[in-house]
């Protein structure tokens, strides 16, 4: 599974853990084990949302690693290219 999925899986539990939430604040009877519970509940949606975060800068970064290699790589063949095709006669001045 690569980052992109796991990351759908953490908003998809931040957003279940959000409703939860929700669901107990809407109560009318808040005491203070609703109370503790309700924060844990906070609490778990920060940590969702901090991971799914995590996740796509994680898997931006090697996406942009990727690319950069691509490119590394692209240039050193066309430096290679350009050095090669100068040959005898590229570095030399015409004179009239």
């Amino acid at each position: 599974m690569d980052d992109r999925d796991e990351a759908m899986k953490e908003l998809v539990r931040g957003r279940e853990l959000a409703k939860q939430l929700g669901q107990h604040l809407s109560n009318n009877n808040i005491n203070d084990e609703l109370l503790a519970f309700s924060q844990h509940l906070v609490n778990n949606v920060v940590n969702s949302f901090t991971n799914t975060l995590f996740l796509l800068y994680k898997h931006h970064q090697r996406e942009q690693d990727f690319s950069l290699t691509i490119k590394s790589e692209e240039d050193s063949q066309d430096s290679c290219k350009t050095s090669s095709t100068r040959g005898a006669r590229g570095s030399h001045k015409r004179r009239y």
